[in-house]
């Protein structure tokens, strides 16, 4: 993933994709739309790990 005007790299693990249990990433829907590569995501920074200069995002609870 790619946030827009940051050059670190960032994830979101699975389990934080929604508050109900999600087994296939490939079946998830956001806003209605399967997850694709390209695909503009709202999300919010849930941890930095400094060391591998790296951001861990969350789907869960976004306005």
């Amino acid at each position: 993933m790619k946030i827009e005007g940051d050059d670190r790299k960032a994830s979101i693990h699975i389990g934080e994709l929604a508050s109900k249990y999600t087994s296939d990433i490939f079946e998830f829907e956001y806003e209605g739309v399967k997850l694709h590569i390209g695909q503009t995501l709202r999300a919010r920074v849930v941890g930095i790990i400094n060391q591998q200069n790296h951001i861990q995002l969350s789907l869960k609870n976004i306005p």
